[in-house]
């Protein structure tokens, strides 16, 4: 399955895989009697052009393999424009598309797992052009043209008003176009480095400005109402919310330095929720947990040391985003249990929960909550 939707139902993320799959087995079926100039091509950026017919079924196959299984899997750009393609190619050539999935209806209906809110989703999906309202958050990799373009004299349009990070679509851009903007890159960072007066001078200097970063969220969360964000009248974040919000903040933060975030990072053993990394060798890792979570222990314990090491990694960060006070209180027992040594992890602790006093309330040193 792909990674969305991680908090549905089972039957809602099945069902509506099932969907995706259909369509995806069709277009593989139209293909196989024709010329790949014929079918594939509308699946298949231009710079693939080369690729034969057999190489094109194989990875239209991994796909499917990815949206049949019980695995979250997170895709590719170049998957995520293949699978669009097919959606609005069968869309257009399919005979009576309000009628592609009318055999889903019973089994939407009959569901006991479903509630009301996901039947609705799901009883929207009458054709196969409105998989993609369920399936995409964004259809960036239809503009990239326009971003590249914007690259040239706007840079930091793209990368910190649009959060687009080109680099992750080197397969879905011209092979010429792609230098030019990895030239372009070089260049920039070059001068941002110049004209930066915090040098990251070695592993170290890494590790202390990621570390100043995370200090900085846990007070802006507890004293600057950063927790009214997470938690106020109209609800709760989850921990996906959380993570945005994290990501958000930390793009602020970092905007002039030259170290990469990768949110939702495959390490080969699991997705880790970000990777802060610095070239090609310095990175660390971070998992967010809130304290409403029943695997904080374990994420600390087993989780993290397991991404460090599928990703030949050292140093680990896991946050915990407390959202009552006492969780945040709460002594955590465990945190000396993993192998020192081996990893370096810091924990961090963060109090959401909104219980700190107004400055005119206060009465006593222990109010004014000076070490949350």
């Amino acid at each position: 399955m792909l990674n969305i939707f991680s908090d549905g139902s089972n039957d809602f993320r099945r069902l509506m895989h099932e969907m995706l799959n259909d369509v995806i087995v069709y277009f593989i079926e139209l293909g196989r009697d024709a010329e790949y100039e014929d079918i594939y091509t509308y699946g298949f950026p231009d710079d693939t052009m080369e690729m034969t017919k057999e190489a094109a079924e194989t990875h239209l196959k991994r796909i499917e393999s990815y949206v049949i299984d019980y695995y979250d899997h997170n895709l590719r750009p170049l998957d995520e424009y293949i699978i669009y393609h097919i959606i609005t190619y069968v869309d257009e050539v399919v005979t009576e598309p309000e009628f592609f999935f009318e055999n889903y209806e019973v089994k939407i209906n009959s569901s006991d797992q479903l509630d009301i809110d996901e039947k609705y989703f799901l009883s929207r999906i009458i054709r196969p052009i409105d998989l993609i309202d369920l399936f995409f958050e964004d259809v960036d990799f239809l503009d990239l043209d326009r971003f590249i373009k914007m690259y040239k004299t706007q840079p930091e349009l793209v990368t910190n008003f649009f959060a687009i990070n080109l680099d992750e679509y080197e397969e879905l851009i011209p092979r010429n176009i792609f230098e030019e903007y990895k030239s372009l890159k070089s260049e920039r960072e070059l001068s941002v480095k110049q004209d930066n007066p915090w040098e990251i001078e070695n592993v170290q200097s890494f590790y202390v400005m990621i570390e100043k970063f995370f200090e900085k969220l846990k007070f802006l969360i507890a004293h600057n109402s950063g927790n009214r964000v997470i938690k106020n009248k109209n609800g709760t974040l989850d921990e996906k919310g959380v993570q945005s919000l994290i990501l958000i903040t930390a793009k602020m933060f970092f905007h002039q330095y030259p170290i990469d975030i990768s949110s939702e990072s495959d390490t080969g053993r699991g997705t880790v929720d970000f990777k802060f990394s610095y070239g090609s060798h310095y990175k660390l890792l971070t998992e967010v947990k809130l304290s409403s979570h029943t695997g904080v222990e374990k994420g600390f314990k087993f989780q993290l040391p397991t991404y460090l090491h599928a990703e030949e990694c050292t140093r680990g960060i896991l946050v915990l985003v407390c959202l009552e006070e006492e969780d945040y209180r709460k002594e955590e027992s465990y945190l000396d249990s993993y192998d020192k040594t081996l990893f370096t992890i810091k924990f961090f602790k963060i109090d959401a929960s909104g219980s700190l006093l107004s400055a005119s309330r206060i009465r006593n040193e222990d109010e004014m909550g000076i070490n949350h």
